[in-house]
């Protein structure tokens, strides 16, 4: 069975890096991202060993497995199986998103149309200003006759986000 005839038809290294570029943009590239970004904030000693195994693995499969089946049967059935999870897959899923939020949309449309939202202002003069702390809050114009015109005014005193 030929499901991916070029890689069977190259030389024998050529295949090999063939592999190896697919399973590294596949598998061990994020791999090496997802452990790096993981292990920036948590270095906890199990999930360590776990990804040190996983690598390990990785790189046995790199080392050992790819030349051993990069022009066989299993390979380019394994390769196969290989695109369509990694291809394919995603865009089977990226579709069928697509399809929910055109539904939900649709849901929105067809049955929230007629309701009122709750945020809108129950009165023409019901407006509500959100004032923060920050430092330019007291450049420029006065702005107290302004704020007065607002019915519920909520300030920040001393927020601070980190």
């Amino acid at each position: 069975v030929s499901l991916l005839p070029k890689v069977q038809e190259l030389s024998h290294g050529s295949a090999v890096q063939v592999w190896h570029l697919l399973v590294s943009v596949w598998v061990t590239i994020p791999l090496l991202v997802v452990g790096s970004v993981v292990f920036s904030v948590a270095r906890a000693p199990g999930p360590l060993k776990v990804f040190c195994s996983v690598l390990a693995g990785v790189m046995c499969f790199h080392g050992l497995v790819i030349p051993a089946i990069a022009q066989t049967t299993l390979g380019a059935l394994l390769l196969h199986a290989l695109f369509v999870f990694f291809e394919d897959m995603p865009i089977v899923g990226w579709i069928w998103c697509l399809f929910h939020v055109v539904r939900l949309q649709r849901h929105v449309a067809e049955r929230q149309a007629e309701r009122e939202t709750p945020f809108a202002p129950k009165g023409a003069a019901e407006r509500s200003l959100i004032v923060g702390n920050a430092p330019t809050v007291i450049e420029g114009a006065p702005l107290g006759s302004v704020m007065d015109g607002f019915e519920q005014v909520v300030r920040f005193n001393s927020y601070s986000v980190s």
